[in-house]
């Protein structure tokens, strides 16, 4: 399993495992806490390993895959490699179905498969479904998709591709506008990618703001376009 997928299929397995107990894994008590319902389903999982497997403790190793398993099992899954199967199906249906995005939390689950898979095709077909009803639902995407191009891997590559449909410029590049921009990305994107595509003078005009006003704050020289 490409490391990259078996961390998003960790992820998922932690917010699972979080959905059905009914609470946040944030302190260790809530690992002493989880430990106890497992140990009432003949699981045995210490609290400190479960908290090595939240990040609360250090831990120097990935999860070992008999605990992986388990706790999979606790989800009514016979193991990891099942439970890993399941959110591909899930997936897979969502990518056939003609309102992907519409379908509920799993849309998001799609979504963050594909950008970690780095296939953005599926990317750009689950953004292009997406009609959302009010500022709230826009921006819960818009937040959703800027922290997912802060932590992608190969960043470049997403950015290409969100900027290349109309809901990937609209919900990342007009709506997310990264005003932390580390290392200049979004500044640099703006100027690679998205203005390639957007030519008009309130999208020039969105650019240089944009841009002047970082160099402001930077107490650098402004910019000239």
């Amino acid at each position: 399993m490409i490391q990259g997928i078996e961390t998003f299929y960790i992820e998922q397995l932690k917010e699972k495992l979080e959905g059905k107990i009914g609470f946040k894994i944030l302190r260790f008590y809530d690992c002493r806490v989880f430990s106890e319902l497992l140990e009432k389903q003949k699981i045995i999982i210490s609290p400190h390993t479960l908290a090595r497997f939240y990040g609360l403790l250090k831990r120097g190793h990935k999860p070992y895959v008999s605990t992986l398993n388990m706790l999979a099992e606790f989800l009514g899954h016979k193991s990891f490699a099942v439970f890993s199967a399941s959110i591909n199906t899930l997936n897979a249906k969502l990518l056939s179905s003609p309102n992907c995005f519409l379908t509920g939390e799993f849309s998001f689950t799609a979504l963050e498969l594909a950008i970690h898979s780095s296939d953005y095709k599926s990317v750009q077909q689950i953004l292009q479904e997406y009609d959302y009803k009010n500022s709230l639902e826009k921006n819960e995407v818009s937040a959703f998709l800027g922290k997912a191009v802060r932590n992608h891997v190969k960043k470049d590559e997403l950015l290409k591709a969100l900027v290349e449909i109309e809901n990937g410029r609209d919900l990342f590049y007009e709506s997310f506008v990264d005003e932390d921009d580390q290392g200049n990305y979004y500044s640099d994107a703006l100027s690679n990618y998205y203005i390639k595509h957007k030519k008009d003078e309130i999208s020039l005009l969105f650019k240089s703001c944009f841009q002047n006003a970082k160099n402001i704050y930077l107490n650098t020289q402004l910019s000239e376009t």
